[in-house]
């Protein structure tokens, strides 16, 4: 039970104790997961050949990571559209 219910309260109580720079991280995590929104690849172009690499962005805990997550999308976009001939906007 406290497995399911702990991260919750500790986010919580974490929040309540640290406002100003719990406010920082939230305004940091929404422009990073717009990024991710903006970066990711089309499910359009999936295939059994060219699978979709992780559409959220869950993977991704680094700088380091968040690059090879970009060339990922850009790969499985490039992959995709190579037959099409053209190029996502």
């Amino acid at each position: 039970m406290g497995f399911a219910v702990g991260p919750s309260v500790g986010r919580v109580w974490y929040k309540i104790g640290n406002r100003r720079l719990a406010q920082t991280l939230d305004q940091k995590e929404a422009e990073f997961f717009h990024h991710v929104k903006a970066n990711r690849s089309d499910p359009s172009f999936s295939s059994v050949n060219n699978p979709l690499p992780d559409f959220y962005g869950e993977k991704i805990n680094s700088l380091q990571g968040y690059r090879r997550w970009l060339r990922k999308q850009r790969e499985h976009e490039r992959r995709g559209t190579f037959k099409l001939g053209a190029r996502k906007k």
